[in-house]
């Protein structure tokens, strides 16, 4: 039996890569700064039947840099800095 990830799960994961990404971080260097190893992250970001708890996700966020809730951003979301009208 196939089982499907909310939205918000494949969301997290997507950001994870796109964050890292922007912050010039390779998939080692948020596992080394979260704590966890580096088979654990990339099995988070691309294995849609991985199990992961919040408090991955948290460790995750830390390691980028971010809030929790800046994983949750689409695109565009937030205000470019120092662009205000």
């Amino acid at each position: 039996m196939s089982r499907k990830k909310s939205p918000v799960v494949r969301r997290w994961r997507w950001r994870v890569r796109e964050i890292a990404a922007e912050k010039g971080l390779s998939i080692s260097e948020v596992a080394r700064r979260a704590g966890v190893s580096r088979s654990t992250v990339q099995a988070f970001c691309r294995d849609p039947q991985h199990n992961t708890n919040t408090g991955m996700w948290g460790k995750l966020a830390m390691a980028l840099g971010v809030p929790p809730s800046e994983m949750l951003d689409e695109p565009g979301d937030k205000e470019p800095s120092g662009e205000r009208e």
